[in-house]
């Protein structure tokens, strides 16, 4: 009799971790999904002068998205650029915490690919998470890697204060800022505001999952004379037979510049040097 009680019970576990494998996304099925409700956000200076791209986070499929509020504030013209490929000139601004340096914004869409949020209170000091983002407007990337804690920003120098940040290990690049920040079933639990060294910080996402309803429904500047930097070279640039030197663009053209590792800040100065070089 305790053998076969045994037996039942080892059938059990191995059922339950059978079926717990099965329900589990995996790691590429976590970045699809996390990539599809991953934006760019571009802003400019007026007269369609690019100001800096940040990543942002569609948070529901009507169009509302999560982005640094520091990429937005003051800025004169504003657009939103999915992963599918569909630009928005109009957005509107839902609600900020400029503290928390989190936005909400609102496009013209419906039936967006959309993450679920999660909440951190789940989480747990070495748990798995993977980071998505867009560096640059050039390339998606993801990485992975755990929770280190759960801390006051007081406690980390510049972070801010009054608000809790999530800490975690993950070679996560400039262009992240914005990005979502999921658990190992792909939830967002976070909005990556800064990274630091080895270590990246994100905005629980329950602490900011309220300002779409804060009321604030500003409409910003159209973002329609907006384009993203080294558009035409890298639709027109051609790989040079083996020996020859590399053309340059052609005068009219933008050269092709790697921005992902740019300071939204130095994207138009990078352009500029990268113009005054040919």
């Amino acid at each position: 009799m305790r053998t076969l009680v045994i037996s039942v019970l080892s059938a059990t576990s191995l059922l339950a971790v059978a079926q717990s494998s099965q329900s589990a996304p995996d790691a590429q099925a976590i970045f699809e999904r996390t990539k599809a409700a991953t934006v760019m956000v571009l802003t400019g200076e007026g007269a369609g002068k690019l100001h800096s791209i940040a990543t942002g986070v569609v948070i529901s499929n009507d169009g509302v998205i999560l982005t640094p509020w520091h990429a937005i504030k003051g800025a004169l013209e504003v657009q939103v650029r999915t992963a599918g490929g569909d630009v928005f000139d109009q957005v509107k601004l839902l609600g900020y915490d400029e503290r928390r340096d989190v936005a909400a914004l609102k496009i013209t869409a419906d039936s967006l690919p959309a993450l679920t949020p999660g909440s951190s209170a789940s989480l747990a000091k070495g748990d798995r998470v993977y980071a998505v983002a867009n560096d640059g407007g050039l390339k998606w990337s993801t990485t992975q890697g755990v929770i280190s804690a759960i801390r006051p920003a007081d406690e980390v120098p510049g972070a801010g204060t009054g608000f809790r940040i999530v800490q975690f290990t993950a070679p996560v690049a400039s262009g992240a800022i914005g990005g979502a920040l999921v658990d190992r079933s792909g939830a967002l639990i976070g909005i990556i505001v800064s990274v630091k060294n080895q270590s990246a910080f994100a905005i629980p996402i329950e602490n900011v999952l309220g300002l779409p309803d804060l009321g604030t429904n500003q409409i910003l500047g159209s973002g329609a004379n907006l384009e993203m930097p080294a558009k035409h070279a890298a639709a027109n640039t051609k790989p040079s037979p083996a020996g020859s030197s590399k053309p340059k663009p052609p005068a009219h053209e933008t050269p092709n510049v790697d921005v992902s590792a740019i300071s939204a800040s130095g994207i138009e100065d990078a352009v500029n040097r990268a113009l005054a070089a040919q």
